[in-house]
């Protein structure tokens, strides 16, 4: 990825189970560089959920 740049990625979630899960994302580290959409939600069973991610580059090259 180019310095200031943007991608865009994305991850499915998926309640195999019998009952409706809660989920809470959280980002660990680097914050300011990725966000994702959605946040918090909740899946009945045998659904499923994509969770959007957008990655910044910084401006500024260095170990991040």
């Amino acid at each position: 990825m180019k310095l200031g740049g943007t991608e865009k990625a994305f991850f499915n979630v998926v309640n195999n189970g019998t009952e409706t899960l809660n989920f809470v994302v959280k980002r660990e580290g680097l914050k300011e560089y990725i966000t994702q959409n959605p946040r918090v939600f909740s899946l009945e069973p045998n659904k499923s959920e994509e969770v959007d991610l957008t990655i910044m580059a910084p401006e500024e090259p260095g170990s991040y």
